[in-house]
């Protein structure tokens, strides 16, 4: 018995597919191979063969040169499983594709072929933010809008992300905050602790816009910002997939840290309004000051 992913399964253009296939009831101690074929739009009744586990000569002139480079391939999930990966999905791949299982026993029992149906719909998705170079003192606010949208005709749902590139490491990106597609926050590892206090947040105001806020900026936060947004369909099993992704320009953040102390060792402020005693303050004091009486008063954030 073969059985393929049922559909219609509705794909982006130029996106990496994958389709699965499996069969049962087979003798266990004989290798099954996998054969796929497609019937295109433009010739429904014409077998184009795609590629096969047993066959390296298996594939059309129209799918031999895609085969061969790696841009369709068979994956080996289980010893009764497979999946059809294609990395680079075209228009013309829209169509029924029928995954077969040569016979390997001496009379025909069961079904050994399945069909399913692909379409290929244009990328529709717009992710955006405005593209900055922010310098911010530590414990500033922060907010930054990402805007995202979508024409897809076919009923998805859209999830967003922020990441950050620390600085000085260039391709480790960390995730911060994101919505998923059923509207639930999850921070990532890293804030979980910040998320839980309010420190960062994110929130969809209107269609079309999602609103990524740091209430109390820290010098670790500094290096390359970006927003990232995944569109999703339910397909026919009930399985929700990702049908495409992507991110925007990154936001350059730069932190200055805030000097908040000064030391100072028996410092004498006289003030005449004490009797014209002198007053030593001793140890760190906060940056700070007023006057009183024509006379310069530092205030000290231990007296």
């Amino acid at each position: 018995m073969v059985s393929i992913q049922k559909g219609p399964l509705y794909r982006v253009i130029g996106t990496h597919i994958t389709i699965s296939c499996n069969v049962s009831g087979y003798q266990k101690s004989v290798e099954q191979n996998f054969e796929w074929s497609a019937y295109q739009l433009s010739a429904p009744q014409r077998e184009m063969k795609i590629i096969s586990t047993g066959d390296s000569k298996f594939s059309y002139q129209f799918y031999s040169g895609r085969v061969e480079s790696g841009e369709i391939y068979i994956e080996k999930t289980k010893e009764d499983s497979v999946l059809l990966h294609i990395t680079d999905l075209k228009k013309d791949d829209a169509g029924v594709y029928e995954c077969h299982i040569p016979n390997t026993e001496d009379v025909y029992l069961g079904t050994y072929s399945a069909k399913t149906n692909i379409s290929v719909i244009p990328n529709n998705l717009s992710v955006t933010v405005k593209s900055q170079i922010l310098m911010q003192n530590e414990g500033d606010s922060l907010d930054l809008i990402c805007q995202v949208s979508t024409a897809t005709a076919q009923h998805t749902h859209i999830s967003v992300a922020w990441y950050v590139i620390p600085e000085g490491r260039d391709k480790n990106a960390q995730n911060i905050l994101s919505l998923s597609k059923d509207y639930i926050l999850l921070p990532g590892p890293s804030y979980i602790e910040r998320f839980n206090t309010g420190d960062i947040r994110l929130v969809k105001i209107g269609d079309t816009e999602y609103k990524f806020s740091i209430i109390k900026l820290k010098h670790s936060d500094q290096g390359k910002l970006y927003c990232e947004a995944v569109e999703w369909i339910q397909d026919p099993d009930g399985t929700w997939k990702d049908i495409v992704r992507k991110q925007t320009n990154t936001t350059s953040l730069t932190i200055k840290r805030l000097d908040k102390k000064l030391n100072m060792n028996n410092t004498a402020v006289k003030n005449p309004t004490l009797n014209g005693k002198e007053n030593h303050l001793h140890g760190s004091v906060w940056l700070g000051s007023i006057m009183m009486g024509g006379w310069l008063v530092l205030i000290s954030g231990e007296i």
